[in-house]
């Protein structure tokens, strides 16, 4: 795979038996704090978790 420019974040992720795993590679110059991006990417996932369990939850009720 061929990529330009600069690449201060890279994901990978892969989706399989209903897991997700994710792998984050940062430039610490950038993201110096890069402890912190892995805690806010925990925390929107969990978010987007929650809301598709719910709107799972509201198409199997109709």
């Amino acid at each position: 795979v061929k990529m330009f420019g600069l690449k201060a974040l890279i994901v990978h992720y892969q989706s399989y038996n209903n897991t997700i795993k994710i792998v984050l590679s940062v430039d610490e110059e950038i993201f110096p704090d890069y402890s912190q991006l892995l805690d806010d990417f925990v925390v929107s996932f969990g978010l987007i978790k929650d809301a598709a369990s719910r709107l799972s939850e509201s198409i199997k009720k109709e």
